[in-house]
């Protein structure tokens, strides 16, 4: 499982975090079941919550979306994958730090979206054809449109996602969503 370690949430706006799940063993991982855990006044909710099969060197993207009541501080959110054949563990954390500047994002966090959202599509070299989409995430920035910025970064990584998976029509995101780091 790989995803972002440490992530800032503004109030009580989600946050879409994309997870990597990735076999790099040389057998088949089947029957993966995921799970999210959150602080108290926090939900975590995956999507999917299961993957039917991994061949090797296969991934899957998931989104992670936390919401959230608006209270300040550091809270950690759990990711644990279980998989049924072989069966194994494994978890991921992920910090998140809530601010209580509910619906705004500087040019800061912007620049650190778009950054999150690059590595990804480089991880992924099959979503690089979605890289226009982060020059005009940047654009919409420049021009002080956090929240078009934020929207068409959310759909850029549904459509990384989709990619990945093999989706033949991209998923529709919730527009209140963000990565942020």
């Amino acid at each position: 499982i790989r995803a972002p370690g440490n992530v800032e949430v503004f109030g009580s706006q989600s946050l879409l975090i994309p997870i990597t799940l990735q076999n790099n063993e040389d057998f088949t991982i089947t029957g993966i079941a995921l799970e999210g855990s959150a602080g108290e006044g926090m939900v975590l909710t995956l999507d999917p919550v299961f993957v039917r099969e991994l061949k090797p060197g296969e991934k899957a993207i998931v989104i992670g979306t936390i919401n959230g009541t608006i209270f300040e501080g550091l809270h950690n959110f759990t990711v644990t994958a279980r998989a049924k054949s072989p069966a194994f563990n494994e978890t991921a954390i992920i910090f998140a730090n809530v601010k209580s500047v509910p619906g705004s994002f500087s040019r800061e966090s912007m620049t650190q979206m778009v950054v999150l959202a690059r590595d990804l599509f480089r991880q992924n070299p099959e979503c690089l054809e979605l890289t226009e989409f982060l020059r005009k995430a940047e654009n919409a920035t420049a021009a002080g449109d956090s929240k078009g910025a934020k929207e068409i970064l959310d759909r850029a990584i549904y459509a990384c996602r989709d990619l990945i998976s093999g989706a033949k029509a991209p998923a529709t995101p919730p527009v209140e969503a963000a990565i942020i780091i």
